[in-house]
């Protein structure tokens, strides 16, 4: 019984760190885990939700374009297509400019 009421105080600041890390991954539902993470803290404690959220702020809108920017380039690129021999088709000429781009940007990122 102490132990579970001796372990609580710990479970919002490790929920915390779970959140704060999550925010800053470049993930798709990065907005939702961001408003999760601020009803979390709104629920926790109001006074400091403020403070911590704005100390996140500028990382979750980071990973926000980050995400945005990588859903834009992918968007339309079929990613677990086969390798084939080529057919010089219209879609598959889309699909070799779609990876261009696609690879363009991975060297972008990577060299920045």
């Amino acid at each position: 019984s102490s132990g579970i009421n001796a372990e609580w105080p710990l479970r919002p600041g490790a929920i915390r760190r779970v959140y704060q890390r999550a925010v800053m991954m470049p993930l798709s539902n990065v907005e939702q885990l961001w408003r999760d993470y601020s009803t979390f803290e709104q629920n926790v404690n109001e006074i400091i939700a403020k403070k911590l959220l704005e100390e996140r702020s500028r990382d979750y809108q980071n990973a926000r374009r980050v995400a945005k920017d990588y859903e834009a380039t992918t968007r339309g690129l079929i990613r677990g297509a086969p390798a084939l021999p080529p057919q010089n088709n219209g879609d598959e000429r889309a699909q070799i400019e779609k990876r261009k781009k696609y690879r363009l940007r991975l060297c972008v990122d990577t060299t920045a």
